[in-house]
């Protein structure tokens, strides 16, 4: 009898801790950055883990255009549902992307970069909406990653839309 307990003590235990795991991005999450008819940026959600009062997410973003592009750390941006987040630094394949890294990204042509953060909100909200937005892209026409040059912003506002079951 204890032996039957203890097997189905170890299932429960087993489904539990599996269903606390990270939830899979659904590929219609994926976004096609466009300046006019040219694609520029393709970012994917890889995963994501709903935590209360902060998520985690993973996503990779390629450049798909022709020329180096940037994107400034501070422009990209988490919320849930209507709830802005914040987050401390963003952990990328190979190192902490901390506040005394450069403050732009550069993606050469075709290079696809992985990141993960945490998303810190100020409340736990019930809501299934979680959102991955970078504000502004710039073509690298300077070679100069502290300042874009003036004229060389190929779009704004682009949105990643997540939605957990």
């Amino acid at each position: 009898m204890k032996s039957i307990s203890l097997i189905l003590s170890l299932v429960i235990s087993i489904l539990f801790i599996s269903s606390c795991g990270s939830t899979k991005v659904n590929l219609a999450s994926n976004a096609i950055v466009k300046n006019g008819d040219d694609n520029i940026l393709k970012i994917e959600g890889n995963w994501i883990k709903d935590k209360g009062k902060k998520f985690d997410l993973s996503v990779s973003m390629t450049n798909i255009a022709k020329k180096e592009i940037l994107v400034k750390r501070a422009d990209m941006i988490c919320k849930k549902g209507d709830h802005l987040g914040y987050y401390d630094r963003i952990h990328n394949e190979h190192t902490n992307i901390q506040s005394n890294s450069p403050q732009y990204l550069v993606f050469e042509p075709g290079e696809k970069k992985k990141f993960h953060f945490t998303c810190y909100l100020d409340l736990k909200y019930n809501d299934k909406d979680f959102y991955f937005i970078v504000k502004k892209v710039f073509k690298n026409n300077s070679k100069d990653i502290d300042t874009p040059a003036k004229g060389s912003l190929l779009t704004q506002d682009v949105e990643m839309h997540i939605k957990l079951n």
